[in-house]
């Protein structure tokens, strides 16, 4: 018996080893993946086009928001109050790309300035260009319905 046992443990140990070495090998290799930071929205994606959408209202049933992109670096925005008649406001200027190339931040005061771009969509931002978070977060989302055509 204890011939038979003396082989089962060996075994036994050095499955549970081998193992372990393994899962070192797997969590290294997964560590040192490096994100490649020369890829972002501003150069990797097609973001310029018409964006819409419906978003909350403190005072109503909503805003419908349609954002156009240009390549050429300027916006055209619209806000429609949803059932309020005469309540709606254009806009139009320029644009900026924050540092990391991931944000659009709009010329203006008058509404918020920060979208983050993602593929075909927009996500608003809080007026500090923070991500909106809590129940109401994907209700900030504007998607895209028509590419620009040309890169100017």
């Amino acid at each position: 018996m204890k011939k038979i046992l003396s082989p089962l443990v060996i075994v036994l140990l050095m499955s549970a080893f081998i193992a372990c070495a393994n899962k070192d090998q797997q969590e290294q290799e997964y560590q040192h993946t490096d994100i490649d930071k020369a890829h972002n929205s501003q150069n990797s994606l097609s973001w310029g086009g018409v964006y819409a959408g419906e978003i909350p209202s403190a005072s109503g049933s909503g805003i419908k928001v349609q954002l156009t992109l240009h390549y050429n670096g300027t916006y055209e925005i619209s806000y429609k109050y949803i059932g309020k008649k005469g309540s709606a406001y254009t806009s139009t200027g320029a644009f900026t790309w924050n540092d990391a190339g991931s944000s659009v931040i709009l010329d203006t005061k008058d509404f918020p300035p920060y979208y983050k771009v993602g593929e075909n969509r927009l996500f608003q931002l809080d007026m500090q260009g923070n991500m909106i978070t809590g129940n109401l977060a994907n209700n900030y989302i504007l998607k895209k319905i028509k590419d620009e055509e040309f890169k100017n």
